[in-house]
């Protein structure tokens, strides 16, 4: 969330977990709205947790 919203100078980290923790976002409605900005990297990974 802290890089989301470094990126995004609108929108505050505070606003980001509170969006996340509210909202039930299933994995292909998540996905649907990500994968336009996602850029495929070899060293890329996702983080859980």
């Amino acid at each position: 969330m802290t890089n989301l919203a470094e990126d995004l100078e609108t929108i505050s980290h505070d606003a980001i977990n509170y969006y996340l923790k509210r909202e039930k976002l299933r994995p292909r409605l998540l996905w649907d709205n990500v994968k336009e900005v996602v850029e495929p990297d070899t060293n890329g990974y996702v983080g859980l947790g």
